[in-house]
């Protein structure tokens, strides 16, 4: 599983288009009087492409020609891995009438393009296109449209030969209804360079709040803000308590489906402490240390290459309860919860050891230390994780005990962010 600097050439076609609906308006009025029926005009368009990267990739350029633009189409060659494509282009709404999004159709790469390729279409802060999207009469938004040579290939899933990949993205407005709601955004929170993502802003989507921890052409990296208010509580009677020997520390209870902002980050879910505090989201890891090759007691390959760079979160084992329980559970029902919300995600998983470090070593401790939780990533021996908490410092604790106190701390990767 050795990540390459081979370079191999990919041939990407994309067309993209808005395809217009409107609601005729009909009324035929028999009463004694008059009436008058003001006029209105329907018009919505492509306007001002703005080129973000990757023009020198192009084969063909997108274009708009003025008000009557409702398709727009272009073609690209990208050389090398880590080449990207990317562009934004408004949406006007020209015309004296609120309109909302109809229907949205996207084209999904198969899950043989997915290894070399990736493509998406989102609102230019990274939010997804969905139904009964609000566009207001005189108003514009702005669609991102990037296309990329994954940086990232490993070396099997490198195409032997040109591959050409022709995806439509088709985005339907009708006349606005009760149905209409303004779309969800995303905030710049607290940022450090003016019109640029860096490592450290924190941005927000609603009350969930991350770190940028990793910001490229393709993707921007994630670290929430917060443990997720999900697993057990413990109520702290002197001093930091000890839950290991029993003393100082009382098992409350678990936390409930029922209750507010299960599932969803909080404050309070802070896990290890040593500030007297109650112990809020405390979890196991697993029930069984799945990482682990029983035939030759070492980290299974899919894992990663080394127990000093490894992942080991794993989608697969993420039961509720049970045998195959994993605190993957929480961080793909959480990723679900950002997804209906409409964040478009790549990916959720856990902060391994090597994103930890860099934070550490870079200035970022604030980030890394802002609660107790476990990383997603193994050490020697098979038996032991790796936790974080709030004493500043990495430590091993037993994927299957509760002593350690440790919560989960979800990473999720987007679209890359250029707002």
């Amino acid at each position: 599983m050795k990540k390459i600097n081979k370079k191999y050439y990919i041939v990407i076609l994309i067309i993209l288009f808005i395809s217009i609906g409107f609601a005729y308006l009909s009324a035929t009025l028999n009463v004694t009087g008059f009436t008058r029926v003001m006029g209105n005009n329907w018009n919505i368009y492509f306007d001002n492409i703005q080129y973000v990267r990757g023009q020198d990739f192009e084969i063909t350029a997108p274009t708009t020609s003025g008000t009557t633009t409702t398709s727009v189409s272009y073609e690209v060659f990208l050389p090398s891995p880590g080449d990207v494509y990317k562009f934004n282009i408004d949406i006007v709404n020209g015309g004296s009438l609120d309109a909302m999004v109809k229907v949205v159709t996207d084209t999904e790469l198969t899950e043989t393009q997915k290894k070399y390729a990736s493509y998406y279409v989102t609102y230019n802060d990274g939010i997804s296109c969905d139904d009964y999207q609000l566009l207001p009469k005189n108003s514009t938004d702005t669609l991102s449209v990037m296309v990329a040579y994954n940086r990232d290939i490993l070396e099997e899933n490198l195409p032997s030969t040109d591959q050409s990949i022709t995806v439509t993205f088709h985005l339907e407005f009708e006349q606005a209804t009760s149905k209409a709601s303004s779309r969800n955004h995303i905030t710049m929170v607290n940022r450090q360079t003016t019109g640029k993502v860096s490592v450290g802003d924190e941005i927000a989507l609603g009350d969930e709040h991350f770190y940028v921890i990793e910001t490229n052409n393709e993707k921007t990296t994630l670290l929430a803000k917060y443990n997720l208010y999900v697993g057990q509580i413990y109520k702290v009677l002197s001093g930091i308590g000890n839950y290991a020997t029993g003393d100082g520390i009382e098992y409350l209870r678990d936390i409930s489906k029922t209750e507010d902002g299960y599932l969803l980050q909080n404050s309070d879910a802070i896990g290890y402490n040593n500030l007297g505090k109650d112990r809020i989201g405390i979890v196991k890891f697993s029930t069984a240390n799945y990482w682990k090759d029983p035939q030759t007691n070492t980290l299974r390959t899919i894992y990663g290459d080394s127990y000093d760079d490894n992942n080991i979160y794993d989608a697969r084992h993420s039961d509720e309860t049970g045998n195959d329980y994993s605190i993957a559970y929480y961080v793909e029902a959480y990723g679900n919860l950002l997804s209906q919300m409409n964040y478009k995600i790549i990916r959720r998983r856990l902060l391994i050891l090597k994103e930890a470090n860099y934070l550490r070593d870079n200035g970022y401790q604030d980030i890394l230390y802002n609660t107790s939780y476990y990383l997603g990533s193994a050490v020697e021996g098979n038996t032991r994780i790796i936790r974080i908490n709030q004493t500043r410092g990495s430590y091993n604790c037993y994927y299957n005990q509760l002593a350690y106190h440790a919560g989960v701390r979800p990473v999720i990767e987007i679209p890359a962010l250029d707002i």
